[in-house]
């Protein structure tokens, strides 16, 4: 079975698709009656002032599971083509929809999915700007996304952050990369600010709606309670035993995919921070977390060492998901 979903891509999305919608059945099974009154739900908070006015509460769910299934694929794509993980690629849409579905205040449609997908396509751009002699193009559509994905979801506002650190690593930076960022960057902030201002004929109100982004301070203390402790428990033993071991690539692409590994490291710690400075979305940002996690655990998982310590590894991973969706 494992060498046909690595042969065959249809049959790879659709064993996806099958466990994304198990995860989600599973959730719907033992969630609470109050998670379905709205977005918030008691289980999440609003994204933003306008999110929360797009779509009926009644279909938020499988909007949020299918834009989960597009940013597996997505992922897939982003893999094959700038080849961090040759051997293990049909691993990352599992990893991910198994840590993007796992907590079920995640399935619920809060603007994380959206920023998940916008996420994507600026690491694609980010990662094609590798070593080119002009990457203008790339650098100021991936700013772009980074910035359209904190309009939908502010805890991603944080991956702003994650540019600087990554064209240093890429790329020989010049004025005009900085430039290209900047510009990327500030464009979506730039028309939302003219939409509210449009909109609500008052630029005070309009600049509160835009501030409303940033983190609140102080920061409140997040709660979370054990079978989420638990979850977070296996994955950070994972990540551990993902990053002292050493990362497969294919020769000729090393050096990319170390820079590759070190990038989504740093997000991680930034999506990780997220959590902390916007409290009232809870687990949220775990469709958001699900990314990096799952491209530095891939590799961990396909390699052929420690083989009985990777299968203890997904058996706990998985004995986790199950009891999380029972517990909480």
């Amino acid at each position: 079975m494992i060498e046909l979903i690595k042969r065959n891509s249809f049959v790879a999305s659709s064993f996806y698709l099958v466990v994304l919608l198990a995860l989600w059945l599973l959730g719907r099974l033992f969630l609470p009656d109050a998670a379905a009154d709205g977005f918030a739900g008691g289980a999440i908070a609003p994204s933003s002032v306008w999110i929360g006015r797009l779509f009926e509460p009644a279909v938020s769910a499988w909007l949020a599971c299918a834009l989960t299934f597009v940013a597996a694929l997505l992922l897939t794509t982003l893999n094959y083509r700038h080849v961090f993980y040759p051997t293990g690629g049909y691993l990352l849409p599992l990893l991910y929809i198994l840590t993007a579905a796992a907590i079920p205040s995640t399935q619920w449609f809060s603007g994380a999915q959206v920023a998940a997908t916008g996420a994507l396509i600026g690491l694609h751009r980010l990662f094609a700007s590798y070593k080119k002699s002009s990457g203008l193009e790339d650098l100021f559509i991936a700013a772009f996304c980074f910035s359209l994905s904190a309009i939908c979801f502010p805890p991603a506002l944080l991956l702003l952050l994650l540019l600087p650190a990554a064209i240093f690593l890429l790329r020989p930076a010049t004025w005009r990369d900085w430039v290209a960022v900047f510009v990327g960057g500030a464009l979506p902030f730039a028309f939302l600010l003219l939409f509210y201002w449009l909109s609500l004929h008052d630029i005070a109100t309009a600049a509160g709606n835009l501030y409303a982004l940033l983190p609140s301070l102080p920061v409140a203390r997040p709660v979370f309670d054990l079978p989420v402790l638990i979850f977070w428990g296996v994955l950070v033993v994972t990540l551990f035993l993902s990053l002292a071991s050493k990362a497969p690539s294919s020769a000729g692409a090393r050096t990319k995919t170390v820079y590759i590994r070190i990038i989504f490291c740093l997000m991680l710690l930034l999506l990780s921070v997220g959590v902390i400075l916007y409290p009232a979305y809870g687990c949220a940002p775990m469709s958001l977390c699900a990314i990096p996690v799952a491209a530095i655990t891939a590799g961990y998982f396909a390699s052929a060492r420690n083989r009985h310590i990777k299968r203890l590894c997904g058996l706990l991973w998985l004995a986790a998901i199950v009891y999380l969706m029972i517990n909480n």
